[in-house]
């Protein structure tokens, strides 16, 4: 879809519309957690993280492909269970390229903040 500059303009309006969707959800979580309309087991495992991994083109499909078979065991698993809630869960995997050509520095500055 990023072949051409129409596909490349649709997925990156597509992006900007998930993280607004993220910020939105997050709002509602946080609003959602603090009136009490979630356990105290929901806290734990409520999260957002900013991994940086190096990986190969072959290794982040990969990645993919166990997120998505993971994914499809636990919502099967928890499908009649009354315990389960809708879970917002967005995913980004987005090579970056060092900020200047020639540059050594294959972690980039921006790397200091991750988490």
């Amino acid at each position: 879809m990023e072949s051409s500059a129409a596909g490349r303009a649709f997925v990156s309006l597509a992006r900007r519309r998930q993280i607004e969707h993220l910020e939105a959800s997050l709002a509602r979580h946080e609003e959602d957690m603090a009136a009490g309309r979630f356990g105290q087991e929901w806290v734990e495992p409520s999260g957002i993280s900013d991994l940086m991994p190096r990986l190969t083109a072959e290794s982040l499909a990969e990645f993919w492909d166990v997120v998505s078979r993971k994914l499809e065991e636990l919502t099967a698993r928890d499908a009649d269970d009354p315990r389960a809630e809708n879970v917002v869960l967005l995913t980004a995997a987005l090579p970056l390229a060092p900020h200047h050509r020639g540059d050594t520095d294959r972690q980039g500055p921006d790397r200091e903040g991750a988490s």
